[in-house]
């Protein structure tokens, strides 16, 4: 597959990237597989704990690291084992990488990836925030990002691409995204828009069909009628037989249920971009609760006032005398004057550290005895004078604290209520110190994280702040920095304090994404901010951070637009040529033109809505989306065979101990070294959670901890956790795998079927060839129960008495079985027929387009050296081209449809 994922923030593509890992793991051996991110997300392990949560081991590369592994490739002709699962940054993707470099002082050069041949093989590639290339074929700074990033896509089998602003300014963004993804489908911006411009019909038409109205068939045939009227849709999709049958079903006097249904998922399918593009809003499943934001204004106390005002004034002198120049002090003095405006309180132990800082920077050889310093300049005297009053002034300060005892009614108020969870966010380690001595003293529990908290750390005070009020080990409040909340989400609490504000409005939006995401089950959350007034932060808040709405609603994914804002911010901050009125001005009118961004941002996404193959935005309930899950693959369901495989294999017994969501499971020695001869058989390469498997059964200890609950596993890093793809589970299904025949009989207690036994049989259809897919078939001498059984073997309860029957009382049910299948086989021979005259048509048509394309960039260019690149990218093409249509016709031949008796069964009716 090729796919790029285009989710809003928070709705959580780096979660989806990981299922696609191990449904991919789940039909073939994953040996190479790269993640491609921005720096910082390797810097904050966000990929490389993200994947710990599927049991994947991927390992940060560097710059010397990646060419090293480039030498080694060239060296080896393969990509090393050790980095078979690696995460690079954009960062080191530069000329270096992609061309190699001469090396100073020594002969010859390093390589790069143009000088591997063969070229590495990847069986997945994931680039993460995918319009960092969005420009790259544009802008010389992004050109070898873009080239090393098009080279490994290239080479590898399957890529997912993620972003949350695939439109960020045009649809030449999502083009040139695109182009990269599937240069044979869209070959350049002409055939782009082309290949967009049915789809606005075609979005038409399904949006009809779910809303199934009154007038929904009349609709939905018009708006499909439509697509004819484009080029692409004349040329391309009107040859497509599900067009032609979707119009003729469309035409029907009536459509069942089951009829629109799958005429959905079929005209989903013409959408030109369905197979390779999809985006979901959290607009469109409905923002995740109601962001109610509070201000909570102080100003300082006179002697507060003094302190800011003379540290302020200190700092300014200091920096003067260091630097001789006062153009870049205003700049310099941005720390300071925000730490002093979040909290004067928090900085004044701190301000004598400050102070001896400053003076060592001056004056060598430096007594810390303030008293005793000895200058003979004017200007250094001043600055003495400065700081013992500062000192004086820091050492008397009252204790008198508007700020806090505001923020303390707050967070006394939210006590009376069950969840009295809060967080509390300053991105000072001085305020928080000073927070949490404040709070402790008033009796609130209190744990503060920030950048020196380690991971394990940070995981077990999530587990105590999540725990009840009630419990005497629970956390009331947790305070944070930036870096202290990072890879760890609070869904369970719902109300925020920010004690001051970062002027990075991307900043402010990942803070309340902390507590504003999925799984929050609270319906509002609640965000205080505390703004000292008469301070820049003030300013900052008033004029520009509450007008573009960042408190209101989610605007994370313009991530460009508020970085843009952060930066005009800066610079209109410590822009000294200002008066306070001015700079009020300026921020205000920044801000609004940010707003007019914002709002022009979203009204392209409106009209630009058709690029995209699936909309969520008709689903109007978690229940419908919650039908689209699967209702067979449970926990539970999970549970009770590994429990059946282990008393079948080790002996009755009980294995996993414990009530909750983690158990502890228990093995003796000998049946863990069962378990261990099990494991050996399964097929599959090493990894790293088959190791850690290994690792137990090897091992002396009888017990460890187990979930096969995701949000526990999520909490409970330790515990093992057992999906359909934990070795357990993949050894309990190796061992119930049988060619027998099942027998079952099953008791459903309902009015809408007749009392009675109904015999059924249960089939597996695997479709092979042109259009491979997998169903399940029900056969019974009742419809009814034909088309009920799945529903209601979700409910059944299990018959206690042993089904009295031959296999000959089913042989009536199997020759109906034969009778559909000869039928089915029949329409799908047909399908597969128009499918093969489709889909080589299409491939035709593209690789025409691109052969010319290429052939007149030979034409235009004089350079041979480009000219031999781009012959070399049509002999690719050719032979790509070649090798697909032979595969094609390949999967022809071997059309067919295999039929696997699962189980043969009794279904008791009661009323």
């Amino acid at each position: 597959p090729r796919i790029l994922i285009a989710d809003s923030v928070g709705v959580g593509k780096t979660i989806e990237a990981g299922l696609i890992i191990k449904e991919l793991q789940a039909r073939n051996d994953l040996e190479n597989v790269l993640i491609i991110c921005p720096k910082p997300l390797v810097a904050e392990r966000k990929w490389e704990l993200e994947m710990k949560r599927f049991d994947e081991e991927f390992v940060p590369v560097n710059g010397p690291e990646l060419r090293q592994i480039i030498s080694d490739t060239d060296r080896d002709g393969a990509w090393p084992v050790r980095y078979s699962k690696s995460i690079v940054p954009y960062s080191v993707l530069d000329s270096r990488t992609y061309y190699g470099e001469v090396k100073k002082g020594k002969k010859g050069k390093s390589f790069g990836l143009m000088d591997l041949d063969p070229a590495p093989h990847f069986d997945l590639v994931i680039i993460d925030e995918a319009h960092h290339i969005r420009n790259g074929s544009m802008e010389k700074d992004k050109a070898f990002e873009y080239k090393c990033v098009k080279y490994f896509c290239d080479n590898a089998d399957a890529v997912v691409m993620l972003t949350a602003t695939p439109l960020q300014t045009s649809d030449d963004d999502l083009f040139t995204l695109l182009n990269v993804l599937r240069p044979d489908v869209v070959i350049d911006k002409a055939t782009f828009d082309l290949m967009s411009r049915p789809n606005a019909y075609i979005s038409k038409c399904i949006s009809a069909m779910r809303r199934a109205d009154e007038n929904w068939q009349r609709d939905a045939l018009d708006a499909l009628k439509r697509v004819l009227e484009t080029q692409w849709g004349e040329n391309v999709i009107a040859s497509n037989p599900v067009y032609m049958s979707i119009l003729q079903t469309l035409r029907q006097e009536t459509i069942t249920r089951e009829e629109r249904v799958k005429m959905i998922t079929e005209t989903e399918s013409l959408h030109s971009f369905n197979s390779m593009l999809n985006r979901t809003r959290r607009k469109d499943i409905q923002d995740f609760c109601v962001r109610r934001s509070n201000t909570l204004a102080v100003e300082f106390t006179p002697e507060q006032q003094k302190l800011h005002d003379e540290l302020l004034r200190f700092e300014q002198n200091a920096l003067l005398q260091l630097h001789g120049s006062a153009r870049s002090i205003p700049f310099m003095m941005t720390t300071i004057k925000r730490q002093s405006a979040s909290c004067i309180f928090g900085l004044a132990p701190h301000i004598r550290d400050m102070i001896n800082r400053r003076f060592a920077q001056l004056v060598e050889d430096l007594d810390s005895d303030m008293p005793d310093f000895d200058f003979s300049n004017k200007d250094q005297d001043t600055l003495i004078s400065l700081a013992l009053n500062v000192l004086e002034m820091a050492d008397n300060l009252p204790d008198e604290d508007p700020k806090f005892e505001l923020m303390l009614k707050a967070v006394q108020e939210k006590q009376k209520y069950d969840n009295n969870k809060i967080i509390i966010f300053s991105t000072f380690r001085y305020t928080l110190g000073y927070l949490r001595e404040k709070l402790q003293r008033e009796g609130f529990r209190v744990a503060q994280v920030d950048g020196s908290v380690k991971d394990t750390q940070r995981q077990a005070l999530r587990e105590q702040f999540e725990l009840p009020k009630s419990d005497p080990d629970a956390i009331d409040i947790m305070l944070f920095t930036e870096v202290g909340s990072e890879g760890l989400d609070y869904q369970f609490c719902d109300m925020m304090i920010n004690y001051d504000l970062p002027w990075n409005p991307m900043k402010i939006e990942q803070r309340i994404g902390r507590i504003d995401r999925r799984g929050q089950k609270s319906e509002a959350v609640n965000i205080y901010n505390m703004i000292t007034d008469g301070t820049v932060d003030a300013d900052i808040y008033y004029r520009c951070l509450m007008r573009i709405g960042v408190f209101e609603s989610s605007i994370g994914e313009c991530e460009e637009i508020l970085g843009d804002i952060a930066t005009q911010i800066d610079q209109i901050a410590v822009d000294v040529t200002l008066t306070e009125e001015e700079r009020c001005r300026k921020l205000e009118q920044m801000a609004d033109n940010e707003v007019l961004k914002l709002q022009e941002m979203d009204r392209l996404e409106e009209e630009e809505k058709e690029f995209f193959g699936f909309d969520l935005s008709e689903f109007t309930t978690t229940q419908e989306i919650h039908k689209a899950e699967n209702p067979w693959l449970t926990q539970r369901s999970l549970q009770v065979m590994i429990e059946r495989y282990l008393c079948e294999r080790v002996g009755q017994g009980t294995y996993f101990i414990g009530e909750g969501d983690v158990k502890q499971l228990r093995l003796s020695a000998a049946a863990r070294g069962e378990l261990r001869e099990d494991l050996r058989k399964l097929p599959g390469t090493r990894n790293a959670l088959r190791q850690t498997w290994d690792n137990y059964l090897k091992g002396k200890t009888p017990m460890h901890s187990v979930t096969f609950d995701a949000e526990a596993a999520e909490k409970n890093r330790d515990a093992y956790f057992i999906t359909a793809m934990h070795p357990l589970a993949r050894q309990a299904a190796a061992h119930f795998a049988s060619d027998e025949q099942s027998y079952i009989r099953v008791q459903y207690a309902t009015d809408e079927l007749p009392d009675g036994k109904y015999p059924f049989s249960v089939y597996a259809w695997s479709y092979v060839g042109m259009n491979p897919h997998f169903r399940l078939m029900v056969v019974s001498d009742n419809d009814s129960v034909s088309a009920q059984l799945p529903d209601i073997l979700q409910e059944a309860a299990s018959g206690v008495a042993p089904v009295k029957m031959t296999p000959s009382d089913w042989d009536a049910l199997e020759m109906k079985q034969v009778r559909l299948w000869k039928n089915e086989k029949a329409a799908a021979m047909k399908e597969a027929q128009s499918s093969l005259t489709y889909k080589l048509e299409s491939l035709s048509n593209n690789y025409r387009n691109l052969k010319r394309s290429l052939e007149q960039r030979m034409l235009d260019t004089p350079s041979e050296s480009i000219r031999r690149m781009y012959n070399s990218e049509l002999e690719s093409a050719t032979e790509s081209y070649e090798a697909k249509v032979a595969s094609y016709r390949k999967r022809m031949e071997q059309t067919d449809i295999h039929t696997t008796l699962i189980a043969n069964g009794i279904l008791e009716v009661n009323p």
